[in-house]
């Protein structure tokens, strides 16, 4: 279900406009409904002069939004407009969505699915990655491995739980304690400096060794700084390797506590192949403060 958070009081007219945008609402439809919203009442003539805007362009924003329900005229000589009260907009706009979602997927059915050709794909929004993941969690057939941050990890929980559910081995390298009932999980050691060093959030996660989506977002806006996903079985494969191998060695290092001699050695190796300052962190950090 479409769900939006609604207040008694209209936000500042830029972010109003915006969230219209997003809901498939023009640039001048945001903009005359944003200030009917403010008004309350006027003639399209008003509005036009209002916006600064050509009348011609306003009637026909008018006319489209009295079509998406988003204002009423009133009958008579001024043809006065007001704006529609946005729960019953939000309300409207949801069950649109609802019946066209539905004519969509029935629309479609019958359709053979569509299977990617092999390649490395660019994925350009969190929404799109979260997506690819849970599609993935659900063709997986016999094991995922995934390394991932709390926020993107708890987004996919309940896509996880239901992999395990179809019997599916899940293995998980979490930042912060996590319980996933039937999962193998295991905080990182480097947990703290981890999440430290990086100020957005990190998801990898691989299928069967056949597919593998990763991304790195900002932490604040969810803006995409980089995300891919392949279906080329070579690089998932290794990447599968790679992946289990940071599983592996966060199980063995937390069961290796007990054992000084191995803890200390098992430290040594990580400070040699992955100490602080890799090349590639610091060609990320540029990465990220260029995309944001």
């Amino acid at each position: 279900m479409l769900t939006i958070e609604t207040s008694s009081t209209v936000g500042s007219e830029p972010d109003c406009i915006e969230a219209l945008v997003a809901m498939g609402f023009t640039c001048l439809e945001s903009e005359v409904y944003a200030h009917l919203a403010k008004i309350h009442m006027a003639t399209g003539y008003k509005i036009a002069q209002a916006l600064t805007k050509p009348a011609a362009n306003t009637y026909k924003a008018l006319e489209s939004l009295e079509k998406k329900g988003a204002i009423q005229v009133e009958e008579g000589k001024n043809r006065l407009c007001s704006a529609v009260p946005l729960n019953e907009l939000i309300s409207a706009l949801d069950a649109n969505f609802q019946t066209n979602k539905a004519a969509l997927a029935k629309s479609f059915a019958k359709r053979a699915r569509p299977t990617s050709a092999e390649g490395i794909y660019r994925l350009r929004s969190y929404t799109q990655v979260l997506e690819r993941a849970r599609a993935m969690l659900e063709r997986c057939r016999e094991v995922v491995i995934i390394d991932a941050f709390p926020r993107p990890l708890e987004a996919l929980s309940a896509d996880v739980i239901a992999a395990l559910e179809r019997g599916v081995t899940v293995g998980v390298l979490t930042y912060a304690p996590t319980k996933i009932s039937g999962a193998h999980t295991v905080v990182s050691p480097v947990a703290g400096s981890t999440l430290k060093r990086w100020s957005g959030e990190w998801l990898n996660l691989v299928i069967d060794g056949v597919e593998y989506v990763h991304s790195y977002v900002d932490g604040q806006n969810h803006e995409v700084v980089e995300a891919a996903w392949t279906n080329n079985v070579q690089l998932a494969l290794v990447y599968y390797s790679a992946v289990l191998s940071e599983l592996m060695l966060a199980t063995v290092e937390q069961q290796a506590k007990a054992d000084s001699s191995l803890a200390q050695q098992i430290r040594k190796l990580r400070s040699k192949f992955m100490p602080d300052c890799l090349p590639a962190h610091a060609d990320l950090n540029v990465m990220e403060t260029r995309e944001v």
